[in-house]
């Protein structure tokens, strides 16, 4: 399951940039033989991204990281959407993946950045380590074997091919 959240608006050049990030992510994942469901803006309903994720294997996200309370230390997790935001109890409690499955995230805080350029101050190690926790203990809690958080383009496509040529997740 590939999901986008708008960055800019469901038609804005970042979001579109994402958009393609995750169909070279797609294109790894269907040239090894596994069905991909895409939820791209505008259609980003959760319920139906819910009802897809039932037994995946896979379940990747691009878009803006969610924090709850204001920086410094913010509690941070879950998905911004075209229909809302998701909060870390709704992944919790409604997202059944299969067990062990691969979890790849990019945004804000998920792992462990700052957001805007603008925020205040400088981060620590275990700020950054507390930001990564949030993002992943509720995959984590539903079972997931691995959690990828990643800003580069192509993160997603290249772990993929990494993780079809047969490496470990610690290589």
């Amino acid at each position: 399951v590939l999901v986008v959240g708008p960055i800019d608006g469901d038609t804005g050049p970042h979001t579109i940039r994402e958009m393609a990030n995750m169909d070279l992510a797609a294109a790894a994942l269907e040239a090894n033989g596994v069905a991909v469901h895409k939820f791209y803006p505008p259609h980003s309903d959760w319920d139906e991204i819910v009802f897809a994720s039932e037994g995946a294997h896979f379940f990747f996200y691009r878009g803006h990281g969610v924090y709850w309370t204001p920086p410094p230390n913010p509690v941070v997790g879950g998905f911004a959407l075209s229909d809302g935001l998701v909060a870390p109890e709704q992944i919790r409690y409604e997202l059944k993946l299969a067990p062990n499955a691969i979890v790849m995230l990019y945004g804000c805080f998920t792992a462990g950045s700052t957001i805007w350029n603008d925020e205040f101050v400088t981060i620590s190690a275990d700020e950054a380590q507390r930001r990564v926790a949030q993002y992943s203990t509720p995959f984590f809690d539903i079972g997931a074997g691995a959690y990828y958080a990643n800003w580069y383009g192509d993160a997603f496509e290249t772990l993929v091919h990494y993780l079809f040529q047969g490496m470990t997740l610690d290589q």
